[in-house]
């Protein structure tokens, strides 16, 4: 008896995955029947005497009426004609009363009730292990959720749960119940699911009841703090508003336990906190202040004074001029607040130029761990080689600043920066030394409330701060990198004698950064729960990221990595070279094709010009002889030159193709553009594809960029050739289709993770949507800034719906560039033709499969006609 009730919930299961794959009415046929030998092993009398087998058959019993009850709410007539007429007739008998969908729903929810309670029961008894409770709570958990769901898209009619007897506002307190029980018994697909019950709190949630925030604060008060860390950005976002009182008490147990993990989050969150004036935002002021006490760590502040003071004073300046007095100066002078003004100058002035206030050089040793941040040589040339003359322009006190138009202002500004611009381009990139820029950092000393080196809190395991490695001093060499903000490696000595490289990134906001390398470290963990892309090995390399304030951060910096660029760069022999020196080189020749379209003016027209202009055929053809300037197997070459055998290379290429796979898929997701080839490392050691640099995320590079990116990542003729014979066709396709697979399985759980990025949109984000507001004539203040980031996230979700990406390009494309005049000619590239044999013109707006989608992914990637009038700087021929 027991294997006959064991293979009928084999059965069920196999056949509940093929409908959730492939809803054909071949496939929800084949339900009736498993129905029907479910209801049968009721009365099985194994059941009594194995629990597991009892909560297995309410369990899967509880999924099979689920998907019936979703298949009638679509289209009930189509599945009474697909079923057997018992098998209808029985479907209609567990409704009940009901109507057939509704009446199913709640038999479901029954039977999922009825498993988590035969497990409590069990797990209480020692008759089961609580891995069998976990299971079943969090079935159900899912099964609520999507029922919520449901509710919240506007898109989706089917609202079966809508009945008398059970209300779907009970939904949330089952769902909040089911994850933090499975929590404290050490889920981690429950710790996953925690973002979602920061969204049901919300006062703003639809279904909101004050019940469920009571139940939510009483089940956060039994489990450990640690494993909400993982969620700190996700909490600390929330404290100024509405729902703060759910995070208050987890985030102060935090800041008592472990100090150093909340520290980082809190501070660049907090700069940006407004609270409401009524008694609620009085009483999450009152609790933020507390947090804050209890983060007194006068020894970290310094630490992050310190790394801000590694960023060239030219670029603060830039930013203080831009960012911080423009604004106020675009008001008309009777209306500025002139104690604003004064204010913003004497910072910028304490903080860069008065260099008579500073202690002199030879004082500093001795003040080497006090919390004065004195400036080093770059600090105090930059000083005193333009502070007299800042002070003339505008006023010893910034008085002058007052009566001053904007456009005054900036030439001044401009002028002075230019000059700066000059005098830093003097400075050497490459190894310099680090009391240069901050003397604290050079003659650090090891403290017994010492500084933890970032990025050892990761939330998937109780951490033990005594054991965690702390930092004993820094290398006195740094590297600056030769980009546009000189970023500057550091080398930080831990005490237990391991060096830990970062990089120091200022006058940026890593939150971006730091946001989607946590929704790719979710993507990794829905990669190793399923089993097709587990068994591939499928999955991301990720690398920590630690803002500090929205002016500094730090990100990991990856060992045996290199540039794509350099990569190839570094097959190219002197012949090579010589083929594409002066006008035979492919970045020339791309220009000077665009220049034939010039209508007067920059570039940037020239290329406006082309979109309209340039017929397919002249666009191919003049793709084709850049790509020909070039060895054609450059990549092949390189990965060659790395492998010791051609076993070797063979293993090489392969990784090479899942990781490309897996990263062009996961970018795809979040819309991450600006994808040139210095934006992607090769692993040296095993020849994988690592992705950085996510300054342009959520179609921000289609929309914003003034030569707009058409491609949704990037799959260019060199990485197809590395892969031949089979190209695109081959391993490269089925990595991508199992990703996407897994992915769209699991949408909600990307989504939820992605709230943080509404609740407390980055500096940037602010910037876009105002950009957007004023291009669609919208007064931004009026709609605040989380329409922007909302519209963004909602774009992901149609990813994982299976929207043709070339619509999605196509809306992003509108937003940013709908009232342009090469519009129309964009457009038109972007959907593609049929004449022209697009596959993604051949498809609707919604694909049928995801094999379909990943096809017209390749399809708009890979198109000659998008890649031949991308910007040469992208170099589309490489």
């Amino acid at each position: 008896p027991a294997l006959m009730v064991k293979f009928c919930h084999a059965l069920a299961e196999l056949q509940c995955q093929r409908v959730d794959e492939d809803p054909s009415d071949k496939a929800l046929a084949s339900l009736g029947p498993v129905l029907e030998d479910l209801i049968k092993q009721r009365e099985n009398s194994v059941l009594e005497d194995d629990a597991n087998l009892h909560r297995l058959q309410h369990c899967i019993t509880g999924r099979t009426l689920d998907l019936m009850s979703q298949a009638v709410a679509t289209n009930a007539q189509q599945v009474e004609q697909v079923l057997a007429a018992a098998h209808w007739k029985r479907l209609q008998q567990l409704s009940g009363k009901e109507k057939v969908a509704p009446g199913l729903h709640k038999a479901a929810y029954r039977s999922y009730l009825q498993s988590v309670n035969i497990a409590r029961k069990a797990v209480k008894s020692a008759n089961l292990v609580s891995d069998n409770l976990v299971e079943s709570l969090m079935t159900f958990s899912n099964f609520c959720d999507a029922a919520v769901q449901r509710q919240d898209d506007t898109d989706i009619v089917y609202d079966a749960s809508a009945s008398a007897d059970l209300e779907l506002a009970s939904y949330p307190e089952q769902l909040i119940t089911c994850v933090l029980e499975a929590m404290r018994l050490g889920s981690s697909e429950a710790r996953q699911r925690f973002p979602r019950l920061l969204r049901l709190v919300a006062p703003s949630h639809r279904l909101y009841k004050p019940q469920a925030l009571a139940l939510f604060k009483k089940h956060t008060s039994a489990l450990p703090v640690w494993m909400c860390i993982g969620w700190i950005a996700q909490m600390v976002a929330l404290l100024d508003k509405d729902e703060a009182p759910a995070v208050q008490n987890i985030l102060l147990a935090m800041a008592k336990y472990y100090p150093q993990a909340l520290c980082y989050p809190f501070k660049i969150s907090c700069e940006n906190f407004i609270f409401d004036k009524t008694d609620l935002g009085k009483r999450n002021e009152v609790a933020v202040n507390q947090i804050e006490k209890s983060l007194k760590l006068p020894l970290v502040d310094d630490f992050i004074d310190a790394l801000e003071q590694l960023t060239y004073p030219e670029h603060i300046f830039k930013d203080w001029f831009e960012n911080e007095m423009k604004p106020l100066l675009e008001v008309p002078s009777s209306q500025r607040d002139r104690k604003a003004i004064q204010r913003c100058w004497k910072e910028m002035f304490s903080d860069l130029l008065d260099h008579r206030s500073w202690a002199p050089p030879s004082a500093q040793a001795s003040m080497a761990n006090s919390a004065s941040q004195q400036p080093g040589t770059i600090k105090r040339q930059f000083a005193q080689s333009y502070a007299k003359n800042l002070q003339s322009k505008f006023g010893a006190n910034g008085d002058k600043l007052f009566s001053m138009s904007v456009k005054e202002f900036l030439q001044i500004c401009m002028s002075t920066w230019t000059k700066m611009n000059e005098d830093q381009s003097k400075r050497k990139t490459g190894p310099a030394q680090l009391k240069d820029y901050s003397p604290w950092l050079s003659n650090f000393q090891h403290y017994a409330d010492a500084i933890e080196i970032p990025g050892q809190y990761t939330g998937k395991s109780k951490p033990l701060p005594e054991y965690h490695t702390k930092v004993a001093g820094f290398d006195d060499r740094i590297l600056i990198l030769p980009s546009i903000r000189k970023p500057k490696r550091l080398t930080i000595r831990g005490n237990d004698e391991h060096d830990y490289m970062f990089l120091v990134k200022g006058g940026e906001d890593l939150r971006l950064d730091q946001r989607i390398e946590q929704v790719f470290g979710l993507m990794n963990e829905i990669l190793v729960q399923d089993s097709a892309c587990c068994q591939r090995g499928l999955e991301l390399r990720t690398y920590e990221v630690i803002p500090m304030t929205p002016r500094v951060g730090m990100i990991e910096w990856m060992k045996h990595t290199t540039p794509l660029k350099d990569f190839l760069n570094n097959a190219m022999t002197a012949a090579d070279y010589k083929k594409i020196e002066g006008k035979k080189d492919p970045r020339y020749v791309h220009s000077d094709w665009i220049s034939k379209y010039k209508t007067g003016g920059d570039a940037i027209k020239s290329y406006r010009a082309m979109y309209m202009k340039a017929s397919h055929t002249e666009v191919v053809k003049a793709l084709h002889h850049k790509q020909g300037l070039l060895p054609p197997f450059l990549a092949r070459r390189a990965y060659l030159n790395m492998a010791a055998s051609p076993e070797a290379f063979l293993t090489l290429r392969e990784h090479f193709a899942r990781t490309l796979g897996t990263v062009n898929i996961c970018q795809y997701i979040l819309g991450i553009g600006d994808r040139h080839q210095s934006n992607f490392m090769i692993d040296l050691q095993t020849g994988g594809v690592v992705g950085i640099d996510f300054g342009h995320a959520f179609g921000s590079a289609t929309q914003f960029l003034p030569l707009p990116e058409l491609m949704p990542f990037r799959l260019t003729s060199q990485l197809c050739n590395l892969l031949k014979p089979h190209e695109e066709t081959g391993q490269l396709r089925s990595t991508m289709t199992c990703v996407l697979r897994a992915l769209r399985r699991q949408p909600e759980l990307l989504i939820n993770t992605m709230d943080v990025f509404i609740k407390e949109p980055s500096l940037d984000w602010k910037v876009f949507a105002r950009k957007q507001a004023k291009e669609q004539g919208l007064d931004a203040d009026t709609m605040g800034t989380d329409f922007f980031p909302r519209q963004k996230v909602e774009q992901a979700r149609r990813k994982l719906r299976g929207v043709n990406p070339a619509y999605i390009t196509r809306d992003d494309l509108k937003l940013g560039h709908g009232k342009s005049a090469e519009y129309s000619a964009l457009e038109k590239i972007v959907l593609g033709s049929e004449q022209l044999r697009s596959k993604r013109a051949r498809v609707a707006e919604f694909c049928h499969s995801v094999e379909e989608q990943i096809a017209c992914l390749i399809d708009q990637a890979m198109d000659p006609n998008i890649l031949g009038r991308t910007y040469g700087g992208w170099e589309p021929w490489v």
